[in-house]
């Protein structure tokens, strides 16, 4: 019922994937309790290139510190998960002239006979597409406890059938043999998800590329 396997991170530690274009973007999975993480992480593919983690703070600091990241890297587009306290984050940027994209843990699934929820959806998308050899996993500037915090978040979550949809298990149960809130996984499912939802850089001029007409990354790879 392993959703992410080890196998696979290894694998993708090693990988250069030439086909991966540059789709610069900042990602957000805002704490919701106590002990929980914010977690903030900058990427162009698929590797993490810049992060900002801190505890539970103010839905006007994370939009701040968003804001910041988002500045630091030519005003690339912003991600944030939108349940919990997420939403008062995204009310934040919006009210800044911000708007960010919004993921909806608990919203409803592009393939819902198959999925119970889009985070279903993105958690199996992801790894699928890290069992198909279609992500890097090189995160040069990340320390070693960092990275190893996020592989172990990473591959614990499971799955679970009910009436014939995939579940990922609640972040309570995982909490329990984590030993702590899995954040950080789910600030690199947003980074996976977000992918194809942004645009892409080409070229030395740097101009933005809406690959209008494309199928999804996340439909080719996941249905």
């Amino acid at each position: 019922y392993q959703i992410v396997k080890d196998i696979w991170i290894r694998q993708a530690q090693g990988r250069l994937l030439s086909s991966l274009s540059v789709r610069p973007r900042v990602v957000c999975d805002p704490a919701r309790f106590g002990d929980d993480e914010t977690v903030i992480y900058y990427a162009e593919t698929t590797n993490i290139l810049d992060q900002k983690i801190g505890g539970q703070t103010s839905v006007v600091q994370v939009a701040s510190d968003l804001m910041d990241m988002s500045n630091k890297h030519n005003n690339c587009p912003i991600v944030v998960e939108e349940d919990g306290v997420g939403g008062g984050v995204i009310d934040n940027l919006n009210a800044k002239g911000k708007a960010p994209k919004v993921f909806r843990a608990n919203g409803k699934a592009n393939n819902s006979e198959r999925f119970g929820n889009q985070r279903a959806e993105a958690w199996f998308g992801m790894g699928k597409r890290f069992s198909d050899g279609l992500v890097e996993f090189r995160h040069k500037n990340m320390s070693r406890n960092d990275l190893t915090t996020l592989i172990n978040q990473l591959t614990i979550p499971r799955y679970r059938l009910k009436n014939g949809r995939i579940f990922v298990e609640n972040k309570d149960d995982i909490k329990k043999r984590l030993g702590g809130s899995p954040d950080r996984g789910d600030a690199y499912m947003l980074l996976d998800w977000s992918y194809d939802k942004v645009p892409s850089l080409i070229g030395d001029d740097i101009w933005w590329d809406e690959d209008e007409g494309v199928p999804s990354y996340e439909v080719m790879s996941v249905l």
